[in-house]
């Protein structure tokens, strides 16, 4: 695996730990929710990543329950809070989500354009909850 690849794959790891700790700690109710729910997904997906040689070879379930739950989870707190960072994380989720639904409905599409398409958002999310904490106001 080239470099960049690993260091994007590794470095998610220490880039979610760094933007959840300064929500938890800067951030206010939907901060903290939502970098609850990215751990939980994220761990979520490591584990069940463990049992598979090449995740994005085919369909995985438990990969779309996991980004459909946290799409379900994103949608409530932008529906509730209204803030313009979760409505932007909520529809990258839904990308991932559909990317899902496209594996299914074409199952010979190439495992790098499934994997682009449901794993290439978290970086930008955890950008904008790592804005949205720089300038939040704990409630």
């Amino acid at each position: 695996m080239p470099w960049y690849i690993t260091l994007y794959v590794y470095g998610f790891w220490p880039v979610l730990i760094a933007t959840v700790a300064l929500a938890w700690r800067k951030g206010d109710v939907p901060l903290r929710a939502a970098g609850l729910l990215y751990v939980v997904a994220t761990v979520s997906e490591a584990v069940a990543r463990r049992s598979k040689a090449m995740p994005w070879k085919e369909f995985d379930l438990s990969f779309a329950t996991i980004d459909t739950a946290l799409l379900i989870g994103l949608s409530i707190l932008a529906l509730r809070f209204n803030r313009l960072w979760l409505i932007f994380s909520a529809s990258l989720q839904l990308i991932s989500v559909v990317g899902h639904i496209m594996r299914i409905a074409h199952p010979h599409i190439l495992p790098l354009t499934y994997a682009i398409l449901t794993g290439s958002s978290g970086y930008i999310c955890l950008a904008m909850m790592f804005m949205a904490s720089l300038f939040a106001k704990r409630e």
